[in-house]
C-alpha cells in the first residue's frame, strides 16, 4: 500500500489548478467572439455604429491577438453572418456586405498567421494540389461577377483550408472553434426570440436557427461529429451537449436534418469499437424507425394530430410516404427535383466552351430571376463547368482516400453523409468544404 506525501498532495494541487487555468483559458475566445457578434445580431444588424465598431474591433482582433480569437470570430460569423436577415450596414463602405467582411476576417487571420511565423509557407509547400486547384477554379469563376468577390472566396477557401488542417493537428484550435460555433448556434434561440416577428414565416413549421430550418440542422449535426473527437470533454458534458444538439436538429422539422442525424449515430455504433454515448441514441432511433415501419401509417396517422414538433415531424413523415406511394418524387424533395430539371436544361442549353468551364452569370441569373438550385453539385456544374464538378469529385476522393488510409473510416463515413447534404442543398464557402474535407 504506497502512501501519499505532502510534496505529491501538493503538486497534484498545482497540476488542478493549472489545468482548471488552461481549460478557462481555452473558452475566453469563444465567450468573447460569440458575445461580440450577438451584440450585433440581437440588434439585427440595424445598428450603423455598432455594426461599424464591431467590424473595426473584430478585424483588429483577428489581426493581432491569439489565432483563436479570429477562428472563434469565424464561427459566430458561419451562424449569423452567412444566409441570414443580418446585413451589417456601416459608416465604413456601403460595399462592405456581411459575406464581404467575411473575406477581410479570413484575410486577418491568415496575416495573423504570417507575422507569428507558423509555419504557413511549409503548409502551402505541403497542401494537397487537387484543393488548391479547386479553389483556385471555383474563384475564378466568380471573376465575371467581380474581380474583388474572386479574390475573397479565394482567400476563404485558402482560409478554410488552413483551418481544417489546424482543427486536426492541434487541440486547442479545434476547441475554440468548436465552441464557439455551438455557444453561436445556442445563442440563436435568443436572437429568434428577439426577432420572431421578422422569422415568423420560417419559424412556421420548424426552428429556423439565424433563418434557415436546415442550414441550422446541418451545422447541429457537424457539431455532433466534432463532438466525438474532443477527448478531454467528460462524458457527462458530452451528453449533455448531445443531447441538445439532437433537440436542436428535431425542432428544425427538417428531413435532411433528422436522415442526417440517423445516419451519424449509426455510422457512430458501426465504426466504434468502444460503446459510449452516441449508443443510447442509436437504440433510440433504430427502435423508433422499427415501430414507424411495424406500425406505419396507423402510428404517423395518431401522432399527426398533435400539436408541437412531434405533429409537424410525423406530418411531413405521412405527407413523404404518401408521396412515394403514388410516385410523386416532387414533393418528396420539397419541388426539388423541378428546380434541378430547370437548371439542367439551361445548362443543356450553354455553348460547349460554358459547359466545360461553366458560367457564374447564369447561375446568379438564375437564382435572382427563379429560385436556388437546391443542389451544391448543379451549381458547381452551371456555374463552373463539368471540369469544376470533377475536379471537386477528386477532390473528395483522394481526401477520403487519405483517412481510410489513417484508418479512420468513421470520419469516412461522417465525410460522405454530409457529402450526400450537399446533393439537396446550395452550399458555398465553409459548408460546401469543411464537413467533407475533414
Amino acid at each position: 500500500m504506497h502512501t501519499i506525501s505532502d510534496q505529491q498532495v501538493h503538486s497534484d494541487s498545482l497540476y488542478d489548478i493549472c489545468n482548471k487555468k488552461r481549460k478557462n483559458s481555452i473558452l475566453t475566445a469563444p465567450v468573447i467572439a460569440t458575445l461580440m457578434i450577438c451584440i450585433v445580431a440581437f440588434t439585427g444588424g440595424t445598428s450603423q455604429a455598432i455594426n461599424t465598431v464591431f467590424i473595426v474591433i473584430s478585424l483588429l482582433v483577428a489581426l493581432f491577438a491569439p489565432k483563436t480569437f479570429g477562428y472563434s470570430l469565424y464561427a459566430g460569423t458561419i451562424v449569423y453572418l452567412g444566409y441570414s436577415y443580418i446585413q451589417l450596414t456601416n459608416y465604413i463602405s456601403d460595399t462592405l456586405s456581411s459575406s464581404t467582411y467575411i473575406h477581410y476576417l479570413c484575410l486577418a487571420v491568415l496575416i495573423n498567421c504570417v507575422m507569428r511565423g507558423d509555419g504557413i509557407l511549409k503548409q502551402i509547400k505541403a497542401m494537397n494540389p487537387v484543393y488548391f486547384i479547386f479553389i483556385a477554379w471555383f474563384s475564378l469563376s466568380r471573376i465575371p461577377l467581380s474581380y474583388l468577390s474572386a479574390i475573397g472566396l479565394f482567400v476563404q477557401c485558402f482560409f478554410l483550408w488552413k483551418l481544417i488542417n489546424e482543427v486536426k493537428d492541434d487541440s486547442r484550435i479545434f476547441r475554440s472553434f468548436f465552441y464557439a460555433l455551438i455557444l453561436a448556434l445556442f445563442s440563436t434561440y435568443l436572437y429568434a426570440a428577439i426577432w420572431s416577428e421578422l422569422l415568423s414565416e420560417d419559424l412556421k413549421y420548424g426552428f429556423c436557427g439565424a433563418r434557415d430550418s436546415n442550414n441550422f440542422a446541418y451545422l447541429c449535426n457537424l457539431c455532433i461529429v466534432l463532438l466525438q473527437y474532443d477527448k478531454e470533454i467528460k462524458s457527462k458534458t458530452k451528453y449533455i451537449l448531445t443531447f441538445l444538439l439532437v433537440i436542436g436538429v428535431l425542432l428544425t422539422v427538417s428531413m435532411s436534418g433528422f436522415a442526417s442525424l440517423m445516419a451519424i449515430f449509426i455510422a457512430s455504433k458501426i465504426f466504434k469499437k468502444k460503446r459510449g454515448i452516441v449508443t443510447i441514441w442509436v437504440y433510440i432511433l433504430f427502435f423508433t424507425s422499427i415501430l414507424i415501419l411495424v406500425f406505419g401509417n396507423t402510428v404517423l396517422s395518431t401522432l399527426a394530430t398533435h400539436s408541437g414538433i412531434i405533429g409537424n415531424i410525423t406530418s411531413r413523415l405521412t405527407n413523404i410516404f404518401g408521396a412515394l406511394k403514388v410516385g410523386d418524387y416532387q414533393s418528396v424533395t420539397t419541388n426539388r427535383t423541378i428546380l434541378w430539371g430547370y437548371y439542367i436544361a439551361q445548362y443543356q442549353s450553354m455553348s460547349f466552351t460554358q459547359k466545360l468551364f461553366g458560367s457564374q452569370l447564369i447561375v446568379t441569373g438564375l437564382q435572382k430571376s427563379y429560385y436556388a438550385s437546391h443542389s451544391s453539385f448543379v451549381d458547381l456544374l452551371v456555374g463552373c463547368g463539368v471540369l469544376g464538378l470533377l475536379i471537386f469529385i477528386i477532390m473528395y476522393i483522394s481526401n477520403l482516400v487519405k483517412n481510410l488510409k489513417n484508418g479512420d473510416i468513421k470520419l469516412a463515413a461522417f465525410s460522405f453523409i454530409f457529402l450526400v447534404n450537399l446533393a439537396f442543398r446550395t452550399f458555398s464557402g465553409f459548408s460546401l468544404l469543411f464537413p467533407i474535407m475533414l
